[in-house]
């Protein structure tokens, strides 16, 4: 009979356990299916069997059996057409690719080779580019390093504060607002108005403790550090001013080392592109070319040593904003020897190739580099008469990107809408490296607060010189023929002086328009604000020489925007906008009441007293102890020090 599934499950089960305890008790028959198996004998010598494979077919090569004949459109008579064999991935949009020239075809006999004949290569249609990379650091390294009891700490929580608002003055006192990413292909050119927008209203804002320059039009070309223009070697170099950190003595140098600080941040992006060049250019429509390079460096240095406040400032660090401008002629045209028109007589080209482009060509890269970094470490010890090495800092972060990006280049350009072309480069640094430090005065210790790097350094640079001028009335037709379907160029146009000499030109016609947008938004925010607390009494028999680094972060914005092409001639058929803007900007926080004070952005809440040890944290003046914002909780009740940027 069958049983519903519980009585079955129950069932298997009291199998199951029987089976188990019959096996408890070494009985061999309590599983029937493990029984001795039967014995093998020597099978003996075993019979072989030879096979004899043969293959009469041979393997051919493989063949896709697509061809590819492209037939020449109509030439002239001096031009002789053939149809080339191409691969199917080789030549796009079925376009001509060669043409022979002969001197005098009708006398080509009919075994004449074409290897020695000039050839004519007609580029294809240059390809659109959009990239947009974001690239994000977070990192949170607030060690604590408890070997001690005592002492009194600052608040995370009074640090990230202040950490908050000293990146909310950097966007007070940065430049253009720069445009987020295009949404789509319909809003790039939106984007690069926006940017134009940006910078044709932007007002720098007005603070007496910041230094502020800011250079337009043709006073920002060149180099210029921290608002001066500077030239050749007298131009500084990051690596000259890398800060150096210690490492472990190995019995040499002080007996305790100690490293709090030492971070180094980085934003690394380089950006090198050729688009669609020509020595002349025509656009029917209006002409836009912005440039825009921001720096900003915002730095608070307030530094708590037993107990007496110090600034650092500007004294031990390093903060440089460094912003290049520059634009090289290239030679556009082609070394042609004289035997090529021994007569005397110019020679101009009898033939123009046309390659279309639907739509508009576009070259858009939006690069977003952020580092944000919180090292705020706390560390309580008492040395003894070993050597110590401790190190809570030294944290490595990195954002690189690097694009290359190239394109043909043409004779002649004709573009049925608008040339745009806007480069903008924004670079913020950030650090609150406020210190807390307190150990015996009669120790003997070497404090190293200071010696941070904060470094921008941004080019924006092209090989080809442009010069605008308005349409004269034989573009305007050619553009209005090519928009109408026809291929041909006027003698007139080729018989301008920037095609002497040629045989042909290649010519690239865009329906739409030709807009280059290039965007990088580089910001590092970084809190170090170390606190080292040493109780203790001075141990006799040495042991006692220390050497603290609290400082020595560097913090470096790097990007280039280079552009290679030939010096043209453009010729507008709309208006001509140019702009070009510099903004730099530095702010040490000398008064250490921006940090603590009452109003916008200050931390009157979170200042309270510095509450020290009486004979081991007493200043050496004698002056009250005191610290910008230090609160009585010991550890703060946020031990990941949340960030605020």
């Amino acid at each position: 009979m069958a049983y519903d599934l519980t009585t079955e499950a129950i069932a298997h089960f009291i199998g199951s356990f029987d089976q188990v305890v019959e096996e408890a008790r070494w009985r061999i028959s309590y599983d029937p299916f493990k029984g001795d198996g039967p014995e093998f004998t020597d099978p003996g010598n075993l019979h072989t069997v030879t096979l004899n494979v043969s293959a009469p077919y041979q393997m051919t090569r493989f063949d896709p059996g697509v061809d590819y004949d492209i037939d020449l459109p109509p030439l002239p008579d001096r031009f002789v057409p053939i149809s080339v064999h191409l691969r199917p991935d080789f030549m796009p949009n079925n376009h001509t690719p060669f043409a022979f020239e002969l001197d005098n075809p009708a006398q080509l006999p009919q075994s004449a080779s074409f290897a020695e004949a000039p050839v004519v290569f007609i580029p294809p249609p240059p390809s659109s580019i959009a990239t947009v990379i974001v690239q994000s650091n977070w990192l949170s390294d607030s060690d604590t390093l408890m070997g001690l009891d005592g002492g009194t700490f600052v608040s995370p929580v009074a640090q990230d504060l202040a950490l908050g608002w000293l990146a909310s003055v950097a966007d007070t006192l940065g430049g253009p607002t720069m445009p987020g990413p295009p949404a789509n292909g319909n809003t790039i050119k939106d984007t690069a108005y926006d940017a134009k927008d940006a910078v044709a209203d932007f007002k720098a804002a007005a603070a007496a403790e910041a230094g502020i320059y800011t250079l337009t039009d043709e006073q920002w070309g060149g180099t210029h550090v921290n608002g001066t223009l500077v030239e050749g070697d007298d131009v500084p170099t990051l690596k000259d001013a890398l800060p150096e950190l210690p490492e472990p003595n190995n019995g040499a140098g002080p007996a305790h080392e100690v490293v709090l600080g030492g971070n180094t941040v980085v934003n690394e992006a380089y950006i090198d592109l050729a688009m669609a060049d020509a020595p002349v250019i025509a656009a029917m429509g209006n002409s836009l070319s912005v440039s825009s390079i921001s720096q900003v460096n915002i730095l608070s240095d307030h530094d708590t040593i037993n107990g007496a406040v110090q600034s650092a400032g500007a004294t031990s660090n390093v903060m440089m904003n460094i912003s290049t401008a520059l634009t090289l002629a290239a030679n556009s045209g082609t070394d042609y020897t004289e035997d090529q028109h021994s007569d005397g007589d110019p020679t101009f080209p009898s033939f123009a190739s046309v390659v279309r482009l639907d739509g508009d060509l576009v070259n858009v890269n939006y690069l977003r580099q952020d580092n944000q970094v919180v090292d705020n470490d706390i560390v309580s010890t008492e040395f003894g008469a070993s050597e110590t090495f401790i190190q809570t800092g030294g944290n490595l972060v990195l954002n690189a990107a690097t694009l290359a990006q190239m394109t043909y280049s043409y004779d002649l350009i004709v573009v049925g809408g608008d040339i745009i072309n806007v480069s903008m480069i924004n670079q913020i640094n950030v650090l609150l490296d406020d210190d807390f430090i307190t150990y015996p005065q009669d120790a003997d210790w070497t404090i190293s607060s200071g010696e941070n790097v904060l470094w921008n350094q941004a080019a924006i640079q092209s090989v080809g010189q442009d010069n605008y001028q308005d349409m004269p009335a034989m573009f305007k037709e050619l553009g209005n023929s090519l928009a109408s379907g026809s291929d041909s160029v006027s003698g007139e146009i080729r018989s301008l002086e920037q095609f002497e000499g040629r045989d042909s030109i290649n010519v690239l016609y865009i329906e739409g328009d030709l807009i280059s947008v290039q965007l990088v938004y580089q910001i590092n925010v970084v809190g170090d604000s170390d606190q080292i607390w040493q109780g203790g009494p001075h141990m006799e028999g040495g042991g006692t020489d220390a050497s603290v680094t609290a400082g020595s972060n560097t913090l470096a914005n790097l990007a280039v925007i280079s552009e290679f092409g030939f010096d043209s001639d453009i010729y507008v058929g709309g208006d001509t906008y140019s702009d070009a803007l510099m903004h730099q900007a530095g702010l040490v926080v000398m008064d250490e009441s921006e940090l603590a004070g009452e109003g916008e952005g200050g931390l009157v809440n979170e200042a309270v007293a510095f509450l020290m040890d009486e004979t081991d944290q007493q200043t050496d003046d004698g002056a009250p102890g005191q610290s910008g914002y230090v609160h009585e909780d010991a550890l703060g009740n946020d031990p990941m020090g949340g960030m605020v940027a």
